[in-house]
């Protein structure tokens, strides 16, 4: 099923039928495709503790139909200490690229830390992916509670 429209309040559905989870993201346009990254919720139920499971990443060529490439940065369960452990309160995932370094860059909010993964991967592959995470980074300029770059 082809969606010909978007519908206001209506659960929005990825190709495959199932709801998107790109929450508080944004959208980059890359050789005419839009890629749709942001927070996913998938095991977020507002009882288990689990703020988000990592960044997710969908692709579309019309922005009405949208398919799921999969987890960009996943989670780390296993460290509490990390601003991607599923109950951190990551926020907001940003990707632009950096013409100096070519490569992605991510930056996202965190109500205790920043962090700034950044990868050297095509965008396009969304699947395949090398972070580092630099935490705890001053922001450049603030904008309300959001982090911008210009």
């Amino acid at each position: 099923m082809k969606n010909q429209a978007i519908y206001p309040g209506k659960v929005w559905l990825d190709t495959n039928g199932n709801r998107i989870q790109a929450h508080g993201g944004s959208i980059m346009y890359i050789d005419g495709v839009y890629y749709w990254y942001g927070e996913n919720k998938e095991k977020t139920d507002g009882v288990n503790g689990i703020w988000h499971w990592g960044v997710k990443c969908y692709s579309s060529t019309d922005l009405y139909n949208w398919e799921d490439r999969g987890i960009i940065i996943p989670p780390e369960p296993g460290d509490p200490t990390s601003s991607l452990h599923p109950e951190s309160c990551m926020d907001r995932p940003h990707i632009i690229y950096n013409k100096k370094t070519k490569k992605y860059v991510c930056w996202m909010e965190n109500y205790e830390q920043r962090q700034f993964p950044d990868t050297d991967r095509n965008c396009n592959g969304c699947k395949s992916h090398s972070w580092s995470i630099h935490e705890g980074e001053r922001r450049i300029t603030a904008i309300g509670n959001e982090c911008r770059r210009f």
